[in-house]
């Protein structure tokens, strides 16, 4: 969306919000800190980071004695929705009952339409420049990215039940201590769940099976493009 804001073919938006859960991919923090935030400057655009009031994600749910479950938008909600809507609040404050102050845009290819939903709040709507302004699929995305030497890597936490045993495979090779915080996480909560109720946790970060069983995992399980994961 910001190379088509270069081109002229999107309209300058006021502010870009990048919410940061703290258990980021390096590459992420790598990319919107050594790309993305020149770029706006270079654009004139707001750049802000903000983070959830109640500290990172990866804490939270440490502390809490859980883990991430598929199917649950408590991630999305408590660390990427409010933190970006205080912000915007901030902005736009609060204005008449019912009356729109703000549109968010979110960057959902043509190969994820089924994403598309609408805004649960009547003072901030949700629009899709890459779907209604331009139909754009995730290989034109690519395409361009090569385009302009760029290489990003897919981001996500490194502790995400959406990201599958090839994501855990790579992330025990390349980030070996993220990887043993992951660990850490899950054997906690096993613990944690087993004092509570006296029984296992059914399942671990990769579907049906604990990252302790890794090598033992011969499919591809990702399944980050089920619609039902964190898409803002």
């Amino acid at each position: 969306m910001l190379l088509y804001v270069k081109d002229g073919l999107l309209p300058k938006p006021d502010l870009v919000i990048h919410a940061d859960t703290g258990a980021e991919m390096p590459e992420t923090v790598e990319h919107v800190h050594n790309w993305a935030i020149p770029f706006c400057e270079d654009l004139g655009i707001d750049f802000r980071i903000v983070k959830s009031h109640r500290g990172t994600i990866y804490d939270d749910y440490f502390q809490a004695g859980a883990i991430p479950v598929m199917g649950f938008r408590s991630c999305t909600d408590n660390f990427k929705v409010a933190p970006q809507r205080r912000e915007i609040r901030k902005i736009v404050g609060r204005g008449k009952r019912g009356e729109l102050l703000a549109s968010c845009w979110l960057g959902i290819t043509t190969d994820e339409e089924r994403r598309r939903t609408k805004s649960d709040v009547l003072w901030c709507d949700i629009t899709y420049p890459l779907l209604d302004n331009h139909r754009v699929s995730r290989e034109d995305c690519l395409q361009r990215l090569e385009s302009e030497g760029l290489d990003v890597i897919k981001s996500g936490c490194f502790h995400c039940p959406y990201a599958g045993s090839n994501f855990y495979r790579s992330l025990r090779s390349n980030h070996p201590k993220l990887f043993e915080k992951a660990l850490m996480l899950e054997a906690n909560a096993e613990r944690k769940t087993l004092e509570r109720t006296g029984k296992e946790l059914r399942s671990g970060l990769v579907w049906g099976k604990k990252l302790r069983m890794l090598d033992f995992i011969e499919v591809d399980d990702a399944t980050c493009d089920s619609g039902a994961g964190c898409f803002i």
